[in-house]
């Protein structure tokens, strides 16, 4: 059984050194972004449609 986790933290460590690892992390950075992208954008769309939510009030 350790010989299984020595061969998962070569492995690990093989790819942070070996430049994998931008790759590697760029794919939950990405999720994360996206989310927060998303739900800026509802929040926008949700907020804009209240009175007073944004700051342009066109007074006849």
């Amino acid at each position: 059984m350790n010989k299984k986790y020595m061969f998962i933290v070569v492995g690990a460590t093989a790819l942070l050194v070996g430049g994998c690892a931008e790759q590697i992390l760029a794919v939950p950075g990405a999720v994360v972004n996206t989310v927060g992208d998303v739900t800026s954008s509802l929040w926008d769309l949700m907020t804009g449609w209240l009175p007073g939510g944004s700051e342009e009030v066109v007074s006849e």
